[in-house]
């Protein structure tokens, strides 16, 4: 399973105006991705406190945490509009992603 949702670089808050953390922690914290901030299916609030201001930490609480080992994946924000827009480049990545894939699944291989 990818963990691959680096806590400062990306963009997975939902609720935060530019979808990031606003605090970066200490500069000799070792936590860098978003999974090492989860212990047994829960966020590790004493860990997330101790490295972020009270607002980062109400916020990642507030994320539901999933019982299955699925991929981490990041939020789409919509756009000043109202709805969400995909630009051009993304749908040629799509469409490689889904030939990849069919191509996996008629040789037999992991999806």
């Amino acid at each position: 399973m990818e963990k691959s949702i680096k806590i400062c670089e990306d963009k997975w808050i939902s609720s935060s105006k530019n979808g990031k953390v606003k605090s970066t922690g200490p500069d000799n914290c070792s936590v860098s991705k978003v999974n090492e901030l989860i212990s047994n299916y829960r966020w590790n609030r004493i860990l997330i406190n101790k490295l972020y201001c009270k607002d980062d930490g109400d916020r990642i609480a507030a994320i539901p945490v999933s019982l299955s080992d699925r991929e981490d994946c990041a939020y789409w924000k919509f756009s000043s509009s109202g709805e969400y827009t995909i630009n051009p480049r993304c749908n040629l990545s799509i469409a490689d992603d889904k030939h990849q894939d069919q191509r996996r699944n008629q040789q037999g291989g992991p999806k």
